[in-house]
């Protein structure tokens, strides 16, 4: 009643690339794991807005869920004797993609959830203080919730565990289950939810984080502005021929008539203002800002680089043979992307400062052995 597969038809993993994927599972899975419990912890004591803690809160939530299930998932992938057998029952069969697809639409949805409240955090600095209620809080979180598990629903549907013998000599057979999918189904499903969900994901974190970067940038060189305005105004105070011969409009004219007095004149002069000294505070300012710029850069790198690669090779796998080692390597590999993004989500969002701090220590340890 079952079909009968060859055992040369189904693929295998070199023991050097299981331990391979082996270790940097369980390194990523480590690292994602306490990470989001110390968010948990953390972030359920620290004073934030209700909102961002809330999304912090639910997007630790769901990276533990989808790290369990998709470590779960991988080690018994790697454990079975061929790749394509599915090990775990039929429930997980449905279960797993059931999981890791809600919790990956979840917290891209928080992603951007959370970009725009520091897009409204910063836009409503200057009228007024932007603070949503609680209720508000949880409404958000459970339509967020709700279709997130509403677009992860038709997989229960889709997968299913298909038994077949496996034929290792010629007259023997075993019975062993694949975990399938419909794959015109499938297809169809994936390109929706891409197109439909993920993309416009992506396009609302990326403008949103954009702005901010954007908002952060003239904030830094409007202060700038305003440190060289007042050194200006300070300067414009002394006597006028003081301030006359500090312009560098004037130190041209003098260098151009009286080229060798002129030298030794000069050296004498205060600096030109765009040479003009930031204060401690405005410069450690502009560094800040500076950094954060670089940083919601890297948050909209990370997106846009774990996630969209894995969604990218699902559907491209559906319109061609899926049977090689290489395209299992290359599915296993785009997987580890979604867990790495688990992982680095509570080091943006939750230990950044701590994160940051700790590599300007290391920096300068780095620059102090090697003598810079």
């Amino acid at each position: 009643p079952y079909p009968i597969v060859p055992v040369g038809t189904l693929c295998q993993l070199l023991t050097q690339q299981r331990c391979v994927f082996m270790v940097l599972v369980g390194v990523l899975f480590m690292v994602a794991f306490v990470g989001n419990i110390g968010t948990l912890y953390v972030n359920s004591r620290r004073k934030l807005r209700p909102f961002f803690r809330s999304c912090l809160i639910a997007l630790a939530c769901s990276d533990l869920v989808y790290s369990l299930s998709f470590t779960t998932a991988y080690v018994a992938h790697f454990n079975a004797p061929y790749l394509e057998l599915w090990t775990l029952g039929e429930f997980m069969c449905n279960l797993v993609p059931f999981l890791n697809t809600a919790t990956i639409m979840f917290s891209s949805l928080l992603l951007v959830a959370i970009a725009l409240d520091r897009y409204m955090a910063i836009r409503r600095a200057a009228s007024r203080f932007w603070n949503p209620s609680w209720r508000c809080c949880a409404l958000c979180i459970g339509v967020i919730s709700l279709a997130s598990v509403l677009c992860a629903l038709p997989l229960f549907v889709i997968s299913g565990v298909e038994k077949i013998y496996l034929q290792p000599t010629v007259g023997e057979l075993q019975l062993v289950s694949m975990c399938l999918g419909l794959s015109e189904a499938m297809g169809v499903y994936n390109v929706i939810l891409l197109s439909l969900i993920f993309l416009p994901c992506i396009v609302g974190f990326v403008f949103l984080n954009a702005t901010i970067a954007r908002r952060l940038w003239q904030r830094r060189h409007f202060n700038q502005q305003q440190q060289q305005q007042r050194a200006q105004a300070k300067r414009q105070e002394e006597p006028r021929f003081v301030y006359l011969l500090s312009r560098p409009e004037t130190t041209h004219a003098l260098v151009t008539a009286f080229s060798v007095a002129a030298v030794v004149d000069v050296a004498t002069l205060p600096p030109s203002e765009r040479n003009a000294q930031l204060s401690a505070a405005a410069a450690a300012r502009v560094a800040r800002h500076r950094r954060m710029v670089h940083v919601v850069v890297l948050m909209m790198a990370a997106f846009l680089c774990l996630r969209l690669p894995a969604w990218i090779f699902l559907i491209l796998r559906l319109y061609g043979a899926f049977s090689s080692p290489v395209d299992w390597l290359l599915y296993f590999s785009f997987g580890l992307l979604n867990l790495t993004s688990c992982a680095l989500n509570p080091i943006f969002y939750t230990f950044l400062t701590q994160t940051l701090r700790c590599l300007d220590q290391l920096k300068q340890r780095l620059l102090h052995l090697l003598c810079c």
